[in-house]
C-alpha cells in the first residue's frame, strides 16, 4: 500500500510532542498551579488520541482536522512552558552542623588543636614565672602572650578551613554524581520547603567523608 508522505510528517510531529511531555513529566515536573499540571496531563491524553486517529487516517479532510488540532495543542503547549510548567532544578540540602560533628576529620582536628593549646599553656605558665622572677620585662611578657594567642587563633582557623574544604569537596562530588543542580544548607538558610522537593544528603556526605579519611589513613600506613 502506498504511504502518504504527509501522514508520516504528522506522525513524526506527534511523536516529538509526546516525547516532550514524557520528558517533562518523568523528570519530576512540578507546577506552582495544579490546574496547569492537570492540563498537561490532559494534553498528553489528547496527543495519544490523535496518534491513534492517525493510524486509521483515510481522507484528506481527516488530515486537515488533525493538523488543526496539533496547531492548537502546540500553541497551548508554548503557553504552558511560558507559565513555568516543567522540571525545575534538582535540589538537595545538608545539615552542616551534623556533618561537622560526625566527620572523623573534625575530631582529629580538635585533637591536634588541643595538643598545641596544651603546649602553649605550659609556655604561658613559664612566661609568667619568668616575669615574676624578673627574668623578662613586662613588655616582653605581654608581647609573647599576644603572640601565643595569635598563633592559637591562626591554627584554629587553619584547621577549621581544612575541614570545611574537605566537606565542600565531598559535597561537590556527591552533587555531580547524583545530578543535583543546587545543594544548600538546611539551618539558617532553608526556612520552609515542601516535603519531597529537596533531598537530604547529609548521611551520604558523612559516609563519604569518613570513607575517604579511612582510605587516606590506610595509604599512609603502607
Amino acid at each position: 500500500m502506498k504511504q502518504n508522505p504527509t501522514l508520516w510528517i504528522v506522525l513524526i510531529v506527534v511523536a516529538l510532542v509526546a516525547g516532550f511531555f514524557g520528558g517533562r513529566l518523568s523528570g519530576g515536573a512540578t507546577a506552582e498551579d495544579p490546574k496547569l499540571t492537570a492540563r498537561v496531563d490532559q494534553l498528553e491524553q489528547e496527543l495519544l488520541s490523535i496518534k491513534g486517529q492517525l493510524e486509521g487516517l483515510a481522507s484528506a479532510a481527516d488530515l486537515a482536522s488533525i493538523r488543526q488540532q496539533l496547531n492548537s495543542l502546540a500553541q497551548e503547549l508554548q503557553q504552558l512552558k511560558s507559565a513555568g510548567v516543567g522540571p525545575g532544578p534538582k535540589i538537595a540540602y545538608i545539615n552542616a552542623e551534623e556533618v561537622f560533628l560526625k566527620y572523623k576529620g573534625t575530631a582529629a582536628a580538635v585533637q591536634q588543636f588541643s595538643a598545641e593549646k596544651a603546649k602553649k599553656e605550659q609556655e604561658l605558665q613559664q612566661l609568667e614565672s619568668d616575669f615574676e622572677a624578673g627574668k623578662i620585662t613586662r613588655e616582653e611578657y605581654e608581647s609573647r602572650v599576644l603572640e601565643i594567642q595569635r598563633e592559637l587563633q591562626q591554627l584554629d582557623l587553619q584547621l577549621t578551613a581544612k575541614v570545611q574544604q574537605e566537606m565542600l569537596q565531598v559535597i561537590a562530588e556527591v552533587a555531580k554524581e547524583k545530578g543535583y543542580d543546587w545543594v544548600t544548607r538546611k539551618k539558617d538558610v532553608v526556612l520552609y520547603v515542601r516535603e519531597g522537593l529537596m533531598d537530604d544528603i547529609t548521611s551520604l556526605v558523612i559516609q563519604r567523608l569518613n570513607a575517604k579519611l579511612e582510605a587516606q589513613g590506610a595509604t599512609a600506613s603502607e
